[in-house]
């Protein structure tokens, strides 16, 4: 049960992140790695294969 919930809630954060993946590089929120955040082409294909995955 303990696992169960968190994953409840994440499950409408996943939907949103797959909709919604971010725009910009930034700090916030995305797939945030150094070589993901190189350059905005990898920072897109990384968010994008980053949403499948969920």
């Amino acid at each position: 049960m303990i696992a169960v919930v968190p994953g409840l809630l994440l499950l409408p954060l996943a939907w949103y992140y797959k909709e919604h993946p971010p725009k910009n590089i930034n700090w916030l929120y995305g797939y945030r790695t150094k070589r993901s955040m190189a350059n905005q082409e990898v920072w897109e294909y990384a968010n994008r294969l980053g949403a499948k995955m969920i």
